[in-house]
């Protein structure tokens, strides 16, 4: 489902619901300063161009094996664009206090569901990282 690449789309197959668990991410853990907010969005596209049966994306976030809310982006469009960001700062199970560690740790479950048989097509997973520069 998610491939890191936008050129592509990915890949999808006909499993509706379809689930893929992310189990790494790019940041190397260097401690930029003190973390203040963290979002997800994704790349996305639905695999067919029909209007009135868009794909519904779900993005949850996983802390150290444990589950965070629910992150919905409804009405996912057939043409590939990034989507909206989503604040996971506080997040059930999300760290009191982040450190860059909890990034590097940062898991996520996709799931795309709808009408269709064909899932979303997830080409990338952003974590955007707000924080204060270390002095």
């Amino acid at each position: 489902m998610d491939d890191g690449n936008t050129a592509s789309n990915a890949e999808s197959d006909t499993t509706n619901p379809d689930t893929q668990i992310e189990t790494a991410n790019t940041c190397d853990g260097t401690n930029l300063g003190d973390i203040t907010k963290v979002e997800i969005r994704a790349y996305a596209a639905c695999g067919e161009n029909i209007t009135a049966d868009r794909q519904d994306l779900r993005l949850t976030p996983k802390f150290d094996g444990s589950n965070g809310d629910a992150h919905e982006q409804g009405d996912t469009a057939f043409n590939p664009a990034w989507l909206g960001y989503f604040d996971i700062t506080s997040d059930t199970n999300a760290p009191v206090t982040w450190d860059w560690d909890d990034v590097v740790a940062l898991d996520m479950t996709c799931y795309s569901y709808g009408v269709r048989k064909t899932a979303a097509l997830i080409a990338r997973i952003d974590i955007r990282v707000t924080h204060r520069d270390k002095v």
